[in-house]
């Protein structure tokens, strides 16, 4: 009746090992434990995290976290790479050399070992992160990438409706107060210029596996696709990095690993 029908569960690791040095307060038993009982509760759409490019793990430990994964039936696999967040433990520990993080091949093996395991066991692979079984996409992040309009309520919620995005007061209180003397609590709008929608268009659309379209580029945006970066973009999909399919381009797994930077390239300094 509420219209939620997908249960995330935030694993990370089958290892206790593992959760323990990332400050999990569950074990490895009771994500187990976790996903079995809401499956007995009647939830067959549910959707588990796990994260890679740990340090002091190896291919046998991500191998191992993928069958432990597989072997619980799930619909829905987010798989993120462990990210450095300055003024975090970890920052601190990488700095003072008590930690090395994992390096950069690990990562890419770690990547690519995924995303063939596990669209060889059925799973679509339909964005940088996301993998799930026919019909088992997340919507909510669906709409996200796909730039839908949403609406943020509560302190610190965004709200966008595809030209301008605004975001509440972050404290309780001041949420509270806002509402009580002005009727909304928006502390701050960004109003989006056709180069921001422009750009924003480019990284949401080539993490997804449909790509980005040169002629809704060129309707919507009023900018030719590739255009002068024809030639940079008939290099990538000679190495392999992109595909082109009629008006269409998508990123590569192989391109994926490197989206970042590839995106990044394709960015105008100036409106067209």
């Amino acid at each position: 009746q509420l219209g939620i029908n997908r249960l995330s569960i935030g694993i990370q690791s089958f290892d206790d090992e593992r959760l323990k040095w990332m400050n999990r307060s569950h074990t490895a038993t009771q994500a187990i434990q976790c996903v079995h009982q809401a499956k007995e509760a009647g939830i067959s759409n549910i959707s588990i995290d796990l994260i890679f490019g740990l340090p002091k793990s190896d291919m046998a430990y991500w191998q191992q976290q993928l069958n432990c994964a597989h072997e619980l039936g799930v619909s829905h696999l987010s798989v993120y790479a462990l990210t450095v967040e300055r003024r975090t433990a970890l920052a601190h520990q990488i700095k003072k050399g008590l930690l090395k993080p994992a390096k950069d091949a690990l990562y890419a093996d770690q990547f690519m070992f995924t995303h063939h395991e596990l669209t060889g066991r059925g799973y679509e692979h339909y964005e940088i992160s996301s993998y799930a079984l026919p019909g088992a996409r997340s919507r909510h992040n669906s709409s996200y990438w796909q730039q839908l309009p949403y609406l943020g309520v509560g302190p610190s919620a965004h709200s966008f409706d595809k030209y301008s995005r605004c975001w509440n007061v972050s404290s309780n209180l001041g949420y509270i107060k806002a509402i009580n003397e002005r009727g909304e609590a928006v502390e701050a709008t960004e109003h989006l210029s056709p180069l921001d929608r422009y750009h924003e268009y480019l990284l949401t659309g080539l993490r997804r596996c449909e790509g980005i379209d040169s002629q809704h580029i060129q309707q919507t945006f009023g900018i030719e696709f590739p255009g002068r970066y024809a030639s940079k973009v008939a290099r990538w999909i000679k190495r392999g990095y992109m595909q082109q399919l009629g008006a269409r381009y998508t990123l590569t797994a192989e391109g994926w690993l490197l989206s970042d930077r590839l995106i990044s390239e394709l960015f105008l300094d100036e409106e067209p």
